[in-house]
């Protein structure tokens, strides 16, 4: 089997597991990269997927480091950095997540990694900080709703 339909397999398998909850099927695709990182362990996208397999189960410090370590061999990849901020917004290193959206955003322009934006400071108690890109994430998409959340909830 080739490199690519393994990575198809786990993550098609990674994603049933986020969308049902479900630990059995997250183990099982986290198996099949561990043993496909055993073979290539300098693919980013296996290093990518094993992270964001940690990554859902909690295990934000071996996500970051895994991350960190597929931006080496592929630093321009947006998905990247999106998910790194993930798991440091996790870990409540805010600055570290904003940097990384921002590098997203800059690399792929997104309503979505603005409005992450947005929400990272938004819902740390920061809307003065967050609004600006919520405001910018409508200025791209205007049906953004969790943006128009974010920027016209009640701040009282």
């Amino acid at each position: 089997m080739m490199i690519q339909d393994i990575i198809v397999r786990a993550s098609s398998l990674q994603a049933e597991a986020a969308a049902e909850s479900n630990n059995e099927k997250l183990l099982q695709a986290r198996e099949i990269l561990l043993a496909l990182l055993n073979q290539v362990p300098e693919e980013p996208s296996v290093l990518f997927y094993i992270a964001t397999n940690y990554l859902l189960s909690g295990n934000n410090g071996l996500a970051i480091a895994l991350f960190n370590r597929a931006m080496c061999f592929d630093p321009c990849n947006p998905s990247l950095h999106c998910n790194i901020a993930s798991a440091y917004k996790l870990e409540d290193r805010c600055v570290d997540a904003e940097k990384h959206l921002i590098i997203a955003n800059t690399l792929n322009e997104s309503s979505e990694y603005l409005n992450n934006l947005g929400a990272l400071w938004v819902n740390r108690g920061f809307p003065e900080r967050g609004i600006p890109f919520a405001r910018q994430a409508l200025e791209l998409d205007s049906g953004n709703a969790r943006a128009a959340w974010n920027l016209y909830r009640d701040w009282e």
